[in-house]
């Protein structure tokens, strides 16, 4: 479930890192950070979702811990 709900919802890591950027620096610098934080997580969130779903049979990691954190795009990790 969770390698496949990464699939899904990773494109939208791109909107949350750009409207977290936005809200810490400003527009002028926040559009081009958060695009830039974005479109990486958004990357990589979805090819853990893609190697978790390949990977479900194996117990690998331990205990299937998730391989990104937050677990979910919607968790935010962007708490200070």
């Amino acid at each position: 479930g969770r390698g496949l709900t990464n699939i899904i919802t990773g494109p939208i890591e791109l909107f949350a890192e750009l409207d977290y950027g936005v809200e810490r620096y400003g527009w002028s610098r926040g559009v081009p950070a958060g695009m830039i934080s974005g479109f990486c997580k958004s990357i990589s969130r979805t090819l853990a979702g893609v190697y978790e779903v390949v990977t479900f049979p194996i117990e690998y990691p331990a205990d299937f811990k998730p391989v990104v954190e937050p677990e979910f795009v919607f968790v935010s990790s962007n708490e200070e």
